[in-house]
């Protein structure tokens, strides 16, 4: 039985207005973790008691969840905590992306950082978190999968590249082939040398030819 969700709407734009407000806060996301403030409105991110607030929407863009992230964590404390009663999703909802080619990204602050630059990604909440029937939410699309470069990432990525193999074209591409760190879209992003955000089509354009060239991308079929 579902629980119910302890967060409410009201909660959400209360905390998305306190991070609105905390230009120090949000200048250190975006130099740190290349996050844009036109995404992090975009996605109604917030602050709560020292955590970034990450609302979670399904496809009528109603409340089913919320995040909270800690980008600079203590030893031992979890970066990421779900509120009570949260359901997990793909974020943003794929119908909220209307962009043909997508990437797959694992986690949410990977999507954020790859939004901020003008990148159609959508996040997968947690490498064990991927569900089946998600793929048909990917159905007809272009999908780029990036996870991160260590052992369990490669392989939820071939994972997820079979399951998309019968609804959409899947590509999986390994940001840094000979490493096995966990590094991740975002430190690949941080090394870029575009502006972080501006102008964000035409940097877009240039990191999406980046991904697709420079580094490795296979067919899923080479992995199965």
């Amino acid at each position: 039985m579902r629980r119910t969700l302890t967060v409410s709407d009201p909660d959400v734009q209360r905390w998305h207005s306190r991070l609105r407000i905390d230009t120090a806060l949000i200048g250190r996301l975006t130099r740190e973790r290349g996050w844009g403030n036109e995404t992090m409105c975009e996605l109604e991110l917030g602050v709560c008691r020292g955590r970034i607030t990450i609302p979670v929407r399904d496809s009528h863009r109603r409340l089913i969840g919320l995040l909270r992230y800690q980008p600079w964590p203590k030893a031992g404390q979890p970066k990421m905590r779900a509120a009570a009663g949260s359901c997990r999703m793909l974020l943003p909802h794929p119908t909220a992306e209307p962009s043909h080619d997508v990437l797959l990204v694992e986690g949410e602050p990977d999507m954020i950082a790859a939004r901020s630059r003008g990148l159609p990604a959508i996040a997968l909440p947690g490498l064990d978190c991927w569900r089946t029937h998600w793929a048909q939410l990917l159905a007809g699309r272009q999908i780029q999968i990036i996870m991160d470069a260590d052992a369990h990432g490669r392989a939820v990525a071939a994972r997820i590249a079979r399951d998309l193999d019968e609804y959409a074209c899947a590509t999986i591409v390994d940001l840094a082939p000979n490493r096995d760190d966990g590094y991740d879209l975002t430190d690949w992003l941080l090394e870029q040398t575009l502006p972080a955000m501006e102008p964000r089509r035409r940097g877009a354009a240039v990191l999406l030819d980046q991904l697709s060239g420079s580094v490795a991308s296979r067919d899923p079929r080479e992995v199965r």
